[in-house]
């Protein structure tokens, strides 16, 4: 509830509070970590988004934050795994930007599902990267997070 009003404090502390009684809620870290994110503490969120990794390689959330905030850091190279873990859990996430903010804005014809059950994007059509899935603070800022 507070994550979702943009009360980053409070999410953190409730995430925290409620994680000493159940360490194992996955979806609580995966709070944490966005209420890190969010507000551009991106040290502490990709600490946890590492953490949540090791467990769930395929995590879409932290393979998300990841990939958006290592390209800002001396380990830029390292968020194109992450990146494209995103894309082949979420097809329509290459065509996203801030011109096509929504999927409900990407063309039909652009992601097609493929014979082995896992959609491809089609070639033919733009892409625009995952650098701007959704608005993000401090977008312009560079850390090193080594």
């Amino acid at each position: 509830m507070y994550a979702r009003g943009e009360l980053y404090p409070q999410a953190i502390a409730e995430a925290r509070a409620a994680l000493t009684e159940d360490p194992r809620r996955i979806d609580l870290e995966i709070i944490l970590a966005r209420s890190y994110y969010l507000p551009g503490k991106w040290l502490k969120a990709t600490e946890i988004c590492s953490r949540l990794i090791n467990r769930l390689p395929f995590c879409y959330e932290a393979n998300h934050i990841l990939g958006d905030i290592l390209p800002k850091t001396s380990r830029g190279e390292d968020a194109k795994v992450y990146q494209q873990n995103v894309k082949a859990l979420d097809p329509y996430a290459a065509f996203l930007s801030p011109n096509t903010p929504t999927i409900d804005q990407i063309p039909e014809n652009a992601v097609h599902p493929g014979t082995s059950g896992m959609a491809r994007v089609n070639r033919d059509q733009p892409t625009a990267g995952l650098g701007k899935i959704r608005g993000r603070s401090g977008a312009g800022t560079r850390a090193n997070l080594t």
